[in-house]
């Protein structure tokens, strides 16, 4: 057989490898947030047809894109202040992990972005069942609650939040933005729960992660414990300790995207 109907043969039978199509919206639009302007919701939204992210800094969108957490991604002092609203439509049946790669393309293209990732030690706490045991059960399964969300947390005044069918890996999240270093879950604890805990956190901390607006301090809100204090009516600790932990560097970036 010649070189060349060996070449034909080999594309009619789909032995020859093809380039991956490139994961991309089909279309995204993106607008700085005037500086100064009211922000009504800071996240992600998202349905089967468009994602919708609102007033998210660029160290919020790297998080998002490469699943890491807010301590994870470092970069200049702006990609944290200079916040943008992004509207993207989808294409039919793309999975999380095609948006995500999505999401990482988008960056790349319109903002310039370069990033690279390396080891570094940090100070964190980790969250871990303490010596006697958990004092709270697992969440039983909620069938109204079907086909939503797995999980919440609602603040019920400063200072009190209601954790509902959680896990001790979103909890640790939570938390994080209320101490002075990234908490982790080394509870080795899987499954949901819903509990309520009370401590002395900073309003100004809900502003900060978007977690919620922050609303006057509940009543009984002036002697509250600290979060070291408050985990341990759940069976549960927080110690320092050091860890080394990946980060994204974000090497480049553009502050004003390409057009629409």
């Amino acid at each position: 057989m010649t070189r060349s109907a060996l070449g034909v043969c080999l594309i009619a039978s789909g032995l020859l490898a093809q380039p991956a199509e490139r994961p991309e919206f089909e279309v995204a639009t993106i607008h700085p947030v005037v500086p100064g302007s009211p922000i009504q919701m800071v996240g992600t939204q998202s349905d089967p047809a468009i994602m919708r992210m609102q007033a998210m800094s660029l160290r919020d969108l790297v998080r998002d894109a490469y699943d890491v957490k807010d301590y994870q991604v470092e970069g200049p002092d702006w990609t944290a202040t200079d916040r943008y609203n992004i509207t993207a439509k989808v294409p039919p049946a793309a999975t999380r992990e095609q948006r995500r790669a999505m999401e990482q393309n988008l960056l790349a293209d319109r903002f310039h972005l370069a990033v690279h990732r390396e080891p570094k030690e940090m100070q964190v706490y980790a969250l871990s069942v303490a010596k006697n045991g958990l004092k709270i059960e697992p969440a039983a399964p909620d069938p109204a609650r079907a086909g939503k969300p797995r999980g919440y947390v609602r603040f019920h005044g400063v200072g009190h939040i209601e954790a509902v069918t959680i896990s001790f890996s979103l909890f640790a999240d939570v938390i994080s933005h209320f101490v002075d270093h990234p908490v982790l879950d080394r509870t080795e604890v899987g499954g949901d729960f819903s509990f309520k805990v009370d401590f002395d956190m900073d309003p100004a901390a809900l502003t900060f992660s978007g977690l919620a607006a922050p609303k006057p301090p509940a009543h009984g809100a002036d002697d509250l414990p600290s979060i070291f204090t408050a985990v341990q009516t759940l069976g549960l600790r927080l110690e320092p300790k050091k860890e080394p932990i990946d980060i994204i560097v974000i090497d480049h970036a553009d502050k004003i995207p390409t057009e629409n």
